[in-house]
C-alpha cells in the first residue's frame, strides 16, 4: 500500500432506508449492459432532491451515479492523476457495509462513460553551463510541444449525437474477473480464485458480482477497498502511435516523442472511512510523513493492514467484430466502429496534430483550437491574373521556400 497525493473533494448523495433487494440483485455481472436496459422499470431509485419527478420519456434509461439514492450524508472523495490517467477514491461508511448499495453504486458507476485521450508529447536535451564554472555542464530537458486529443467519441456512441441518455446504444460490458486468473481477493497480495459453479457448457465460473459484494462487506477487516477498474478493448493502440509519429516527424522534428493513452478515471475505489483512511489521503499528513520519512514506517503497516478487492472491470470497445461463422472459418473479418475506424481517426486528426507539432502548442486541442486550425489548412484557389496575381504568386513562393529551408534544417534535436 502506497500513498499517493490527494486532492480533496466532497460530493452529496442521498440515502434510502430500504431498498429494493431482490431488484437489485438480480442484475448479472457478466451480462453486456446494453442489454439491462429492459430492467429500468424495476429499479425503483427515488430521486437524490425534493423536486418534482420528470416526466417519463419514451426511452429506456438506467441511473447515473449521480441520480442513485442517498448513501452518506457526506462522502469524501479524492482524485489524483497516474500514468494511466487518474484513480478516484471515495471514502463511505454506507458502502462498506451494505452489499445491495455497493451493487447498485459499482452498476451505476459502470455505466459513465470515462474521459479517453491521448497525449502526445515532444522533448529535447539541452546542454547549460552551471553555476560560474566553465567546465560545468548539465542537461536540461526541454519540452517543444505537449498536446492532449479527447477521443472519447470513439468509445461512447451516446455522446455521438442527441440521442437519449442510456444503455440502449453503449457497447461497454460489465465483468468479473476469471477464477484461473490473478487479482486482489480479499488479501494484500494477488491470488486465483476457487470455483463456485459450473455452467451448462462445462466451463468454470467463479462468484458473480453480487457475492463479491456480500463477501467485501461481511469481512471484519477494518481497512478494506473494492476496486472497479475500466479499459478500452479492441483498440490498435500501436497503429495510432505509428501514424501520430509519422505526421510529426514530417515536419523534420529531429527531438523524442512520446504518445500515452489516457483514461480519466481508469479506476474507482471505494474504501472504508477509518481514521487510518482519512488520514492517508490527507495532504498535509501525505507531506509531513514524506518530509519526515515516516513512510518508510507508514507505508508497511498500512499495506499490511489494508485488504483488497479488485475484482470488477468495465470494458469500452472501440469496435465490434460482426464476421459470422462462415466468414472466421474463410479467414475473413468484419468490424463494426463506435464511431470510425483507425485508420478514418488518423486522416480527420493528421492536419491538426501537424500544425500543434509545429506550432509547438501546450494544451488540450479543444473544438475552437481544431476549428481555428482547420481554418488555416491550405486550400486549393484560382489563380489570379495580371499584377496582382503574379505578386501574389511570388510572394507564396518565397513564404513556402522559406519554410521548407526552415524545415530542412530540422527543429527541436538535441544540442
Amino acid at each position: 500500500m502506497s500513498f499517493s497525493k490527494p486532492t480533496k473533494s466532497t460530493s452529496q448523495v442521498g440515502y434510502r432506508d430500504d431498498p429494493d433487494r431482490d431488484d437489485a440483485a438480480s442484475i448479472s455481472s457478466a451480462v453486456p449492459l446494453r442489454e439491462q436496459v429492459h430492467i429500468e422499470d424495476d429499479l425503483d431509485l427515488p430521486p437524490y432532491t425534493d423536486d418534482e419527478p420528470q416526466t417519463q420519456t419514451q426511452h429506456a434509461r438506467l441511473p447515473r451515479p449521480s441520480e442513485l439514492p442517498t448513501l452518506d450524508a457526506k462522502i469524501e472523495q479524492f482524485t489524483h492523476k497516474d500514468a494511466k490517467g487518474s484513480t478516484v477514491t471515495r471514502l463511505s461508511p454506507t458502502l462498506t457495509a451494505d452489499p445491495v448499495a455497493l451493487q447498485a453504486y459499482i452498476e451505476a458507476e459502470s455505466r459513465d462513460c470515462p474521459r479517453a485521450s491521448i497525449n502526445v508529447k515532444g522533448t529535447h536535451w539541452e546542454t547549460e553551463r552551471s553555476g560560474g564554472n566553465n567546465n560545468g555542464k548539465k542537461k536540461v530537458q526541454v519540452v517543444d510541444f505537449q498536446f492532449d486529443i479527447d477521443v472519447t467519441d470513439t468509445i461512447s456512441r451516446t455522446i455521438n449525437g442527441p440521442g437519449p441518455i442510456g444503455l440502449a446504444d453503449e457497447w461497454s460490458e460489465l465483468s468479473v474477473v476469471d477464477p484461473g486468473r490473478k487479482a486482489y481477493r480479499g488479501g494484500i497480495m494477488k491470488s486465483r480464485g476457487k470455483q463456485s459453479s459450473v455452467d451448462p457448457e462445462g466451463g468454470v465460473q467463479g462468484p458473480t458480482l453480487q457475492e463479491w459484494c456480500h463477501l467485501f462487506c461481511a469481512s471484519g477487516s477494518k481497512l478494506k477497498s473494492f476496486t472497479l477498474h475500466r479499459s478500452i478493448t479492441e483498440r490498435d493502440t500501436s497503429f495510432l502511435d505509428s501514424r501520430i509519429t509519422s505526421y510529426i516527424l514530417s515536419t523534420n522534428y529531429r527531438g523524442h516523442i512520446s504518445i500515452t493513452h489516457l483514461l480519466s478515471p481508469h479506476t474507482t475505489t471505494i474504501t472504508t472511512s477509518h481514521l487510518l483512511d482519512r488520514l492517508r489521503y490527507n495532504v498535509y499528513v501525505y507531506w509531513i510523513c514524506i518530509i519526515l520519512q515516516l513512510w518508510i514506517i507508514t507505508w508497511p503497516v498500512l499495506w499490511l493492514m489494508t485488504r483488497h478487492w479488485a475484482v470488477v472491470e468495465v470494458f469500452w470497445p472501440y469496435k465490434r467484430n460482426t464476421a459470422t461463422a462462415r466468414m472466421r472459418s474463410a479467414g475473413a473479418e468484419s468490424w463494426a466502429y463506435v464511431k470510425e475506424s483507425e485508420e478514418e481517426w488518423c486522416q480527420r486528426w493528421k492536419y491538426t496534430v501537424t500544425k500543434a507539432a509545429e506550432t509547438k502548442w501546450h494544451g488540450g486541442l479543444d473544438r475552437p483550437w481544431v476549428q481555428e486550425a482547420e481554418s488555416q489548412r491550405p486550400r486549393t484557389e484560382e489563380p489570379q491574373g495580371g499584377f496582382v496575381g503574379a505578386a501574389v504568386g511570388l510572394f507564396r513562393g518565397i513564404s513556402g521556400a522559406l519554410s521548407e529551408a526552415e524545415r530542412s534544417r530540422g527543429w527541436g534535436g538535441d544540442c
